[in-house]
């Protein structure tokens, strides 16, 4: 499975209205939006290392009992076709 994150916010009151989630963000993204939050994760990936899986799965585990969901940000989800794979494995 091809699927890097570069950032996570472990609790998040923002990302989803009215739910407690984690917020993982991946780096690609095939837009160029004017009004983007995040173009420095976009336009320069490089700057930011990749957050092991084992640390995702461990802080995932961790908020298991109070976080609602997790919330795949970026960069553009929609471009990682293993996306569906990953969330049934975490």
């Amino acid at each position: 499975m091809n699927i890097i994150i570069k950032q996570m916010i472990e609790t998040s009151l923002i990302d989803w209205e009215g739910k407690i989630v984690s917020t993982l963000y991946l780096p690609s993204c095939n837009f160029r939006c004017p009004f983007c939050y995040n173009c420095d994760l976009i336009l320069h990936p490089d700057n930011f290392k990749n957050i092991p899986q084992k640390e995702i799965d461990s802080c995932l585990l961790e908020r298991k009992d109070f976080i609602d969901g997790i919330c795949m940000s970026g960069g553009e989800p929609t471009l990682y076709p293993d996306l569906p794979a990953y969330f049934k494995e975490i």
